[in-house]
């Protein structure tokens, strides 16, 4: 317990943390509990959610995190890493959910080019942030079908 003890006080991220803006709510089915705030910063291996919620989750805790940031909506699977009360909470993802597929991958490679953190905005990744559906190369969108396109 004592090992796990020095961990809580030094650095244990795998991977380097993005500052970023967005959306996230984070469900913890045992415990009940269901509370929302801000995704402040995201790696591939965890993000940390600013909240003014008291939380009462213990450390290690599963939960399911649902965020947005730099347009993708995604779901996964995470560990309550550490709590702060009235501030925020960090969280581990599981490595064993599929659901952080390329797109995410893509997102944190975009992130870790220099252009990126120099500033610039990040291009978007997929199409969630677009008012229009994604169109299925084989299939036109109801736009195209009903301007004659393709024709």
């Amino acid at each position: 317990m004592a090992n796990q003890d020095e961990q809580v006080g030094s650095e244990r991220r795998r991977h380097r943390r993005f500052p970023c803006e967005g959306f996230a709510e984070v469900v913890a089915i045992r415990a009940s509990v269901v509370f929302r705030g801000k995704l402040k910063d995201i790696s591939q291996s965890g993000c940390y959610i600013e909240t003014r919620a008291h939380l009462n989750l213990p450390r290690l805790a599963e939960v399911e995190v649902r965020f947005t940031a730099f347009g993708l909506k995604l779901t996964a699977l995470a560990k309550v890493m550490d709590i702060r009360p009235g501030k925020g909470a960090g969280f581990e993802f599981l490595p064993c959910d599929s659901r952080l597929d390329q797109r995410f991958l893509k997102m944190i490679e975009q992130l870790q080019t220099p252009e990126s953190t120099s500033g610039e905005s990040l291009p978007q990744v997929g199409v969630l942030n677009s008012k229009y559906p994604p169109v299925s190369p084989n299939r036109m969108s109801d736009d195209q079908a009903a301007s004659g396109a393709g024709k």
